[in-house]
């Protein structure tokens, strides 16, 4: 289910103007610098988690993939929250949803 075997998957990136400090392991306050209003947000925990795996542009199901062994969970039981979360951030204009045509 990733883009690596089904072109055209949904990559998630970060946002090109974001300002980012890191305050702790898994801690992160990020800041939309390019937005009509600036709110910074605070990820800690598996928030933080999803946000560092968009440093390298993954769909979502290679973040799940990454997390769920982290977290000691199914992949089955994260899937459904990893992808409402990342729609979270695009709203957010924290990160961008690109597809890549195979």
């Amino acid at each position: 289910m990733d883009s690596l075997t089904h072109p055209g998957a949904v990559r998630w990136r970060r946002a090109e103007h974001v300002a980012e400090v890191s305050t702790a392991a898994n801690r992160v306050a990020v800041l939309p610098l390019d937005a009509d209003v600036h709110v910074p947000y605070l990820l800690t925990g598996t928030a933080a988690a999803i946000w560092s795996e968009t440093q390298r542009a993954a769909t979502a199901e290679q973040i799940v993939t990454a997390l769920a062994p982290q977290y000691e969970v199914p992949a089955d039981e994260i899937r459904e929250h990893v992808g409402s979360f990342l729609r979270q951030l695009e709203a957010c204009h924290l990160v961008i949803a690109t597809t890549e045509s195979g």
